[in-house]
Protein backbone atom coordinates (compact mmCIF):
# COMPACT_ATOMS: atom_id res chain seq x y z
CA UNK A 1 0.00 0.00 0.00
CA UNK A 2 3.51 2.56 0.77
CA UNK A 3 4.26 1.28 -2.23
CA UNK A 4 1.55 2.51 -4.49
CA UNK A 5 0.86 5.75 -2.29
CA UNK A 6 4.68 6.74 -3.26
CA UNK A 7 4.41 5.84 -6.77
CA UNK A 8 1.31 7.77 -7.12
CA UNK A 9 3.06 10.91 -5.23
CA UNK A 10 5.63 10.44 -7.97
CA UNK A 11 3.29 10.64 -10.37
CA UNK A 12 1.76 13.69 -9.13
CA UNK A 13 5.09 15.78 -8.18
CA UNK A 14 6.29 14.57 -11.89
CA UNK A 15 2.82 16.40 -13.04
CA UNK A 16 3.63 19.58 -11.55
CA UNK A 17 7.25 19.83 -12.52
CA UNK A 18 6.43 19.12 -16.21
CA UNK A 19 3.27 22.00 -15.64
CA UNK A 20 5.74 24.57 -13.90
CA UNK A 21 8.07 24.21 -16.85
CA UNK A 22 5.63 24.44 -19.49
CA UNK A 23 3.20 26.09 -18.16
CA UNK A 24 3.12 28.79 -20.77
CA UNK A 25 2.93 26.34 -23.48
CA UNK A 26 0.25 24.50 -21.31
CA UNK A 27 -2.16 27.54 -21.80
CA UNK A 28 -1.14 28.08 -25.12
CA UNK A 29 -2.43 24.44 -25.97
CA UNK A 30 -5.12 24.86 -23.96
CA UNK A 31 -5.72 28.55 -25.79
CA UNK A 32 -5.52 26.55 -29.18
CA UNK A 33 -7.88 23.65 -28.47
CA UNK A 34 -10.50 26.03 -27.71
CA UNK A 35 -10.03 27.63 -30.67
CA UNK A 36 -10.39 24.85 -32.61
CA UNK A 37 -13.31 23.85 -30.89
CA UNK A 38 -15.14 27.12 -30.86
CA UNK A 39 -14.18 27.55 -35.37
CA UNK A 40 -14.89 24.04 -35.64
CA UNK A 41 -17.49 22.70 -33.86
CA UNK A 42 -19.91 22.90 -36.20
CA UNK A 43 -18.08 21.34 -39.05
CA UNK A 44 -17.03 18.68 -36.85
CA UNK A 45 -20.39 18.18 -35.36
CA UNK A 46 -21.73 17.78 -39.57
CA UNK A 47 -18.49 15.26 -40.41
CA UNK A 48 -19.80 13.06 -37.57
CA UNK A 49 -23.12 12.72 -38.22
CA UNK A 50 -21.99 12.25 -42.23
CA UNK A 51 -19.72 9.54 -40.93
CA UNK A 52 -22.49 7.46 -38.79
CA UNK A 53 -25.31 7.75 -41.73
CA UNK A 54 -22.99 8.03 -45.08
CA UNK A 55 -20.26 5.40 -46.01
CA UNK A 56 -18.54 7.72 -48.12
CA UNK A 57 -16.98 9.31 -44.46
CA UNK A 58 -17.26 5.72 -42.30
CA UNK A 59 -13.53 6.09 -42.43
CA UNK A 60 -13.61 9.31 -40.40
CA UNK A 61 -14.98 7.31 -37.15
CA UNK A 62 -11.37 5.38 -37.16
CA UNK A 63 -9.59 9.05 -37.05
CA UNK A 64 -9.49 9.67 -33.29
CA UNK A 65 -8.08 6.00 -32.87
CA UNK A 66 -5.24 6.73 -35.92
CA UNK A 67 -4.38 9.74 -34.51
CA UNK A 68 -4.32 9.10 -31.07
CA UNK A 69 -1.97 5.88 -31.17
CA UNK A 70 0.35 8.14 -33.44
CA UNK A 71 0.57 10.98 -30.82
CA UNK A 72 1.16 8.69 -28.35
CA UNK A 73 4.49 7.14 -29.85
CA UNK A 74 5.45 10.39 -30.74
CA UNK A 75 5.52 11.60 -27.22
CA UNK A 76 9.19 11.22 -26.56
CA UNK A 77 9.69 13.46 -30.03
CA UNK A 78 7.66 15.82 -28.68
CA UNK A 79 9.60 15.81 -24.51
CA UNK A 80 12.59 15.94 -26.97
CA UNK A 81 11.20 19.24 -28.94
CA UNK A 82 9.92 21.04 -25.73
CA UNK A 83 13.37 20.51 -24.00
CA UNK A 84 15.23 22.16 -27.35
CA UNK A 85 12.80 25.01 -27.03
CA UNK A 86 13.46 25.27 -23.58
CA UNK A 87 17.37 25.87 -23.71
CA UNK A 88 17.93 27.80 -27.02
CA UNK A 89 17.35 31.24 -26.56
CA UNK A 90 15.52 33.65 -28.92
CA UNK A 91 17.08 33.49 -32.67
CA UNK A 92 15.79 34.32 -35.80
CA UNK A 93 15.11 30.74 -36.29
CA UNK A 94 12.64 30.95 -34.03
CA UNK A 95 11.25 33.95 -35.24
CA UNK A 96 11.12 32.24 -38.64
CA UNK A 97 9.52 29.41 -36.97
CA UNK A 98 6.62 31.42 -35.73
CA UNK A 99 6.70 33.67 -38.90
CA UNK A 100 5.94 30.56 -40.92
CA UNK A 101 3.31 29.48 -38.29
CA UNK A 102 1.31 32.82 -38.86
CA UNK A 103 1.40 32.74 -42.52
CA UNK A 104 -0.31 29.15 -42.56
CA UNK A 105 -2.73 29.90 -39.97
CA UNK A 106 -3.41 33.23 -42.14
CA UNK A 107 -3.42 30.96 -45.12
CA UNK A 108 -6.10 28.67 -43.26
CA UNK A 109 -8.16 31.66 -42.47
CA UNK A 110 -8.64 32.59 -45.92
CA UNK A 111 -9.50 29.25 -47.29
CA UNK A 112 -12.20 28.75 -44.28
CA UNK A 113 -13.41 32.18 -45.14
CA UNK A 114 -13.23 31.90 -49.06
CA UNK A 115 -15.00 28.03 -47.88
CA UNK A 116 -17.72 30.07 -46.70
CA UNK A 117 -19.05 31.72 -49.55
CA UNK A 118 -18.73 28.38 -52.12
CA UNK A 119 -21.01 25.79 -52.66
CA UNK A 120 -18.74 23.36 -50.35
CA UNK A 121 -18.09 24.65 -47.19
CA UNK A 122 -17.48 21.86 -45.43
CA UNK A 123 -14.97 20.96 -47.67
CA UNK A 124 -13.18 23.68 -47.09
CA UNK A 125 -13.22 24.42 -43.90
CA UNK A 126 -11.83 20.57 -42.87
CA UNK A 127 -9.08 21.86 -45.68
CA UNK A 128 -8.02 24.20 -43.15
CA UNK A 129 -7.84 22.61 -40.36
CA UNK A 130 -4.82 20.85 -40.97
CA UNK A 131 -2.68 23.60 -42.24
CA UNK A 132 -4.07 25.89 -39.13
CA UNK A 133 -2.86 23.41 -37.14
CA UNK A 134 0.23 23.05 -38.13
CA UNK A 135 0.96 26.66 -38.32
CA UNK A 136 -0.15 26.63 -34.78
CA UNK A 137 2.34 23.71 -33.85
CA UNK A 138 5.08 26.89 -35.24
CA UNK A 139 3.97 29.39 -33.68
CA UNK A 140 3.76 27.09 -29.91
CA UNK A 141 6.67 25.15 -30.53
CA UNK A 142 9.05 24.78 -32.98
CA UNK A 143 9.74 23.17 -36.26
CA UNK A 144 10.99 19.81 -34.60
CA UNK A 145 7.03 19.17 -32.98
CA UNK A 146 6.06 19.83 -36.46
CA UNK A 147 8.27 17.10 -37.80
CA UNK A 148 7.03 14.80 -34.25
CA UNK A 149 3.04 15.81 -35.79
CA UNK A 150 3.69 15.38 -39.44
CA UNK A 151 1.91 11.84 -40.10
CA UNK A 152 -0.90 12.93 -37.46
CA UNK A 153 -1.38 15.92 -39.43
CA UNK A 154 -1.50 14.25 -43.15
CA UNK A 155 -4.15 12.06 -41.41
CA UNK A 156 -6.12 15.33 -40.74
CA UNK A 157 -6.16 15.67 -44.44
CA UNK A 158 -8.57 12.64 -44.86
CA UNK A 159 -10.88 14.62 -42.87
CA UNK A 160 -11.73 16.33 -45.96
CA UNK A 161 -14.92 15.00 -47.78
CA UNK A 162 -14.46 14.38 -51.28
CA UNK A 163 -16.36 16.85 -53.65
CA UNK A 164 -19.34 15.20 -55.60
CA UNK A 165 -18.04 15.49 -59.03
CA UNK A 166 -14.50 14.37 -58.17
CA UNK A 167 -16.29 11.28 -56.39
CA UNK A 168 -18.00 10.76 -59.79
CA UNK A 169 -15.53 11.13 -62.27
CA UNK A 170 -13.02 8.99 -60.18
CA UNK A 171 -16.06 6.96 -59.14
CA UNK A 172 -16.97 6.25 -62.69
CA UNK A 173 -13.59 5.39 -63.94
CA UNK A 174 -13.32 2.70 -61.35
CA UNK A 175 -16.83 1.87 -61.94
CA UNK A 176 -16.04 1.18 -65.85
CA UNK A 177 -12.88 -0.17 -65.03
CA UNK A 178 -14.61 -3.10 -62.60
CA UNK A 179 -17.11 -3.49 -64.92
CA UNK A 180 -14.68 -4.35 -68.08
CA UNK A 181 -12.73 -6.69 -65.82
CA UNK A 182 -15.63 -8.33 -64.56
CA UNK A 183 -17.43 -8.83 -68.01
CA UNK A 184 -14.15 -10.43 -69.08
CA UNK A 185 -13.72 -13.04 -66.20
CA UNK A 186 -17.43 -13.74 -67.32
CA UNK A 187 -17.04 -13.79 -70.85
CA UNK A 188 -14.07 -16.48 -70.11
CA UNK A 189 -15.91 -18.47 -67.93
CA UNK A 190 -18.87 -18.89 -70.77
CA UNK A 191 -21.56 -16.85 -68.94
CA UNK A 192 -23.82 -15.87 -71.25
CA UNK A 193 -23.60 -12.01 -70.03
CA UNK A 194 -23.58 -8.88 -72.00
CA UNK A 195 -21.81 -5.46 -71.44
CA UNK A 196 -23.95 -2.05 -71.99
CA UNK A 197 -21.89 1.30 -71.25
CA UNK A 198 -23.62 3.70 -73.79
CA UNK A 199 -26.18 5.31 -71.08
CA UNK A 200 -25.48 5.77 -66.86
CA UNK A 201 -23.47 3.66 -65.59
CA UNK A 202 -21.93 0.14 -66.60
CA UNK A 203 -24.52 -2.25 -67.05
CA UNK A 204 -23.17 -6.05 -67.02
CA UNK A 205 -26.48 -8.52 -68.34
CA UNK A 206 -27.10 -11.93 -67.50
CA UNK A 207 -29.08 -13.84 -70.35
CA UNK A 208 -31.15 -16.10 -68.85
CA UNK A 209 -32.95 -18.59 -71.30
CA UNK A 210 -36.83 -18.38 -71.18
CA UNK A 211 -36.58 -15.72 -68.40
CA UNK A 212 -36.12 -12.37 -68.02
CA UNK A 213 -32.48 -11.36 -68.21
CA UNK A 214 -31.02 -10.38 -64.96
CA UNK A 215 -28.88 -6.62 -64.98
CA UNK A 216 -26.25 -6.03 -62.55
CA UNK A 217 -25.43 -2.00 -62.48
CA UNK A 218 -22.16 -0.85 -61.32
CA UNK A 219 -22.54 3.00 -59.67
CA UNK A 220 -20.02 5.33 -57.64
CA UNK A 221 -20.83 3.71 -54.40
CA UNK A 222 -20.54 -0.03 -56.01
CA UNK A 223 -16.80 1.61 -57.41
CA UNK A 224 -14.57 1.40 -54.21
CA UNK A 225 -13.49 4.84 -54.09
CA UNK A 226 -14.92 5.41 -50.82
CA UNK A 227 -12.88 2.21 -49.95
CA UNK A 228 -10.17 3.30 -51.63
CA UNK A 229 -9.89 6.35 -49.31
CA UNK A 230 -10.01 4.41 -46.39
CA UNK A 231 -7.45 1.79 -47.65
CA UNK A 232 -5.25 4.89 -47.91
CA UNK A 233 -5.54 6.52 -44.62
CA UNK A 234 -5.03 2.71 -43.28
CA UNK A 235 -1.41 2.71 -45.14
CA UNK A 236 -0.40 5.71 -44.27
CA UNK A 237 -1.11 4.67 -40.43
CA UNK A 238 0.58 1.53 -41.59
CA UNK A 239 3.54 3.38 -42.93
CA UNK A 240 4.15 5.24 -39.40
CA UNK A 241 3.95 1.78 -37.55
CA UNK A 242 6.15 0.34 -39.54
CA UNK A 243 8.86 2.87 -38.93
CA UNK A 244 9.19 1.83 -35.12
CA UNK A 245 10.95 -1.31 -34.88
CA UNK A 246 9.51 -4.08 -32.27
CA UNK A 247 12.13 -3.08 -29.82
CA UNK A 248 10.97 0.91 -29.90
CA UNK A 249 7.10 -0.55 -29.27
CA UNK A 250 7.78 -3.00 -26.70
CA UNK A 251 10.77 -2.84 -24.24
CA UNK A 252 10.56 -6.10 -22.06
CA UNK A 253 11.75 -5.22 -17.85
CA UNK A 254 15.79 -6.53 -17.24
CA UNK A 255 15.86 -9.40 -16.17
CA UNK A 256 16.95 -10.28 -12.29
CA UNK A 257 19.84 -11.62 -11.25
CA UNK A 258 19.13 -14.58 -8.76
Amino acid sequence: MVDVMDKALGKIRWITSIFKDYWQHALALSLFLLIIGVVYWRDLEILIDEALHSEALSHVLLMPFFVGVLLYWKRDSFKAALAFDSLRKKSERMFFDELVGLSLCLIAFLIYWYGSYTFYPLEYHMLSLPIFVAGAVLILFNLKALKAFAVPLVLLVFLVPIPSEVAYTLGGSLANLNTQVSYTLLKGLGVPVALNTTYGSPTITLAKPQEVPISFTVGVACSGIYMLTAFFMFAVFLAAIVQASPIKLYKPPPLKKP
